[in-house]
């Protein structure tokens, strides 16, 4: 009864899958975020997927840990016959495998569902911490772009649903009217990508604040990118906001004069001069501006924020010099919780690995369950 998401036309195709049945993905081997796993659940999955049953010599949940294997370094990428990277059910089918006699599998079973549970449970005491410094981490940066850093000043109403008061000489601007050019997005259809050329990017490289190259789209020709140059050419101190999709309202800042070039799901906020970019993207990562975010996307199949909602939402305005003070402040005060927060996600890819090397030793027989 969801109106939101993806939904299809009709149900008709769809198949029953019973709680304990192996569910495979068996295509975009490439980039899939699942390969397979047990359905914890008797209900209906999309005919895109596969549903199996191991035979008498095989158990399911043997299987899946076998199949948790193969997925690291997307071991049956290279069965697959397309594009996009699909194995078909026949040569599914024929892949061979390690089979233990059946004592050994239940040994094995019983052995990392017990160790998994464990390691599962640090990482998930560890994720909710990380999620608690990333809470904290965005109440400074709030605290701090609503209120500024004196002690002693006069307060006013915000008149803004999402905060009561700001100090009294600060403003209360529209994006619109603090940026140096309109509010612009990527190109709305996407170019065939080269070999080599000018680094293309889109959502997935907006990352912890930054724009991570390495997780770029691909490349365009230089005679495309000069096309999308007229549209938009990038520069430093930029401010990157998603505007499509799961991730809508996240963003990035351009940290350098680079040449690269950005596709629809992206929208773009250059400053004007006297104002402190950096600013106004710690405004825009404050829980305010996140409320305002959502406040004001649609809903379609996805999350939508138009160009023109974002140049109407607001950011307070303190004096140049208060700006450039609080970015002083928030980059050091940041920079001490983003430290913590890197060092508790180095310790939970520890913990995957570990758990990865445990279930590649047993199901490969290089270690046996005593």
């Amino acid at each position: 009864d969801n109106a939101y998401g993806k939904t299809p036309e009709s149900y008709s195709t769809y198949q029953s899958v019973k709680k304990g049945q192996i569910v495979m993905c068996l295509f975009d081997l490439d980039i899939s975020a699942v390969f397979s796993g047990l359905s914890e659940y008797d209900g209906m999955i999309s005919p895109a997927y596969k549903t199996y049953n191991c035979k008498r010599d095989m158990l399911n949940s043997y299987a899946k840990y076998w199949f948790e294997y193969c997925f690291d370094e997307r071991k049956y990428k290279i069965y697959s016959k397309s594009l996009r990277y699909v194995v078909n059910a026949e040569d599914f089918g024929g892949i061979e495998i390690l089979i233990p006699p059946m004592e050994e599998q239940k040994k094995i079973v019983d052995f990392l569902d017990e160790k998994i549970s464990e390691i599962n449970l640090i990482i998930d005491k560890t994720k909710d911490s990380i999620e608690e410094y990333k809470k904290y981490r965005q109440t400074v940066i709030t605290e701090t772009v609503t209120k500024g850093l004196s002690k002693n000043v006069t307060m006013k109403n915000s008149n803004l649903q999402w905060v009561k008061e700001i100090p009294e000489h600060w403003e209360t601007k529209k994006i619109l009217h603090i940026i140096d050019m309109p509010v612009v997005d990527g190109p709305h259809v996407s170019p065939e990508l080269v070999d080599e050329g000018i680094p293309y990017i889109s959502a997935d490289a907006i990352e912890n604040g930054r724009i991570n190259f390495d997780r770029k789209r691909g490349f365009i020709t230089e005679e495309y990118s000069k096309e999308c140059n007229k549209r938009y050419k990038p520069q430093k101190d930029d401010i990157l906001v998603v505007k499509l999709g799961a991730s809508t309202g996240k963003m990035g800042m351009v940290g350098a004069d680079t040449n690269f070039n950005i596709w629809v799901p992206l929208a773009v906020v250059r400053c004007k001069k006297g104002i402190n970019p950096k600013y106004i993207f710690y405004s825009m990562e404050s829980f305010y501006f996140k409320n305002e975010i959502k406040n004001g996307w649609t809903f379609g199949t996805q999350e939508t924020l138009g160009v023109k909602t974002l140049e109407q939402l607001y950011v307070f305005l303190p004096t140049e010099k208060e700006q450039d003070e609080i970015v002083k402040f928030l980059d050091k005060k940041v920079s001490e919780i983003d430290i913590l927060i890197e060092k508790k996600e180095a310790f939970v890819l520890e913990m995957e690995a570990y758990k990865k090397s445990l279930i590649y030793e047993y199901v490969t027989g290089k270690k046996e369950v005593l």
